[in-house]
């Protein structure tokens, strides 16, 4: 594709007009939303809305079917509902911005002109970072149930945490992988087992998955999806879990929403000594929580610090909680 101008507003006539193309594509293409570990709803946006970085979130239930009203001739007798929010936890509101100067955007141009262009590229920078986001806590998470399975004291209260917690950690990485184990995990969640249908697997396991086309893995184009599936599983690919060890998830374990993307052209007059330089910032707020957990980090963290087991409590019952981690042998 052929360059108009030299400028980024020439480039960019109007930034408004990119936010609104851009917030399309995070909508089609964001791997939280599309692979339905999303839960999203009034309580997110108004964290989203403004206010405190961290604040109370309702934790949003999954459907329970446990209870029903049964109808009966008496006028005077009132039926019972429902709700899917319980306890409150605090949330996080990630603020995260970035700039590129005409060079970067004249080549993401090119790069993705066939999906997009611009708009594209910085779609797919920020679905990435809302990935690479939602992966850090959930292994932030995982870090600190691993803290309390290794827990080797007298306390009554962890000693009854670490029973709680032994179903969500399961494998060795001393056996090879083996789909009983990711079932048997899915099932220590009890009435919510089906609901588990996400894997987040490091490439090389993805790799093995391929190789067994014919027994289990399906592509995108074979599912009519973005994603491709192995045994019913869709399949999210990220090395934040290493080559040993990787997560199921059911649907709704994220509690999510994004903002609007601003864009913003800024004319930096003495850059360059002088001769100015133009940069394009994007700004995008988020909510990426990790349903039925308390976030007790900084109000900025980076992923490292999402990571750390100190920056997350654990607090509903383990058959609520929406991951299991496996741990297996490295492939081959």
């Amino acid at each position: 594709m052929t360059i108009q101008g030299t400028t980024i507003n020439d480039l960019v006539p109007s930034e408004k007009a990119l936010g609104a193309r851009v917030d399309l594509v995070l909508k089609e293409q964001n791997p939280i939303i599309n692979s339905g570990l999303a839960a999203t709803g009034p309580e997110v946006d108004a964290v989203l809305s403004g206010g405190a970085r961290k604040q109370g979130l309702a934790y949003i239930e999954p459907l329970d079917a446990s209870n029903v009203n049964i109808s009966t001739d008496d006028i005077n007798e009132q039926g019972a509902s429902g709700k899917l929010t319980a306890d409150e936890f605090n949330v996080l509101r990630h603020e995260q911005n970035w700039a590129w100067g005409y060079t970067d955007l004249a080549r993401m141009v090119t790069q993705y002109d066939a999906k997009g262009g611009i708009e594209a590229g910085i779609g797919q920078y920020w679905n990435t970072r809302f990935q690479k986001t939602t992966v850090s806590s959930v292994k932030g998470v995982q870090a600190h149930i691993e803290g309390v399975l290794a827990y080797s004291g007298t306390d009554a209260s962890l000693l009854a945490k670490k029973a709680a917690y032994a179903g969500l950690v399961s494998g060795s990485t001393s056996t090879d992988f083996s789909m009983n184990t990711v079932l048997k995990a899915a099932a220590t969640a009890l009435e919510y087992q089906d609901m588990f249908d996400v894997m987040i697997v490091h490439p090389t396991l993805y790799a093995l998955f391929q190789s067994q086309e014919t027994s289990g893995f399906l592509t995108p184009a074979q599912t009519g999806t973005k994603f491709a599936t192995y045994k019913g599983y869709k399949l999210l690919k990220s090395v934040a879990f290493g080559e040993t060890q990787m997560a199921i998830a059911r649907s709704g374990a994220i509690a999510f929403g994004a903002r609007s993307n601003e864009i913003e052209i800024n004319r930096l007059a003495n850059a360059g000594t002088g001769g100015g330089a133009t940069l394009l910032h994007s700004r995008q707020g988020f909510v990426s929580h990790v349903q039925g957990t308390n976030y007790v980090g900084s109000v900025a963290p980076d992923l490292t610090a999402l990571e750390n087991a100190a920056t997350w409590e654990l607090e509903v019952a383990p058959e609520h909680f929406g991951f299991r981690f496996i741990k297996y042998k490295k492939p081959a």
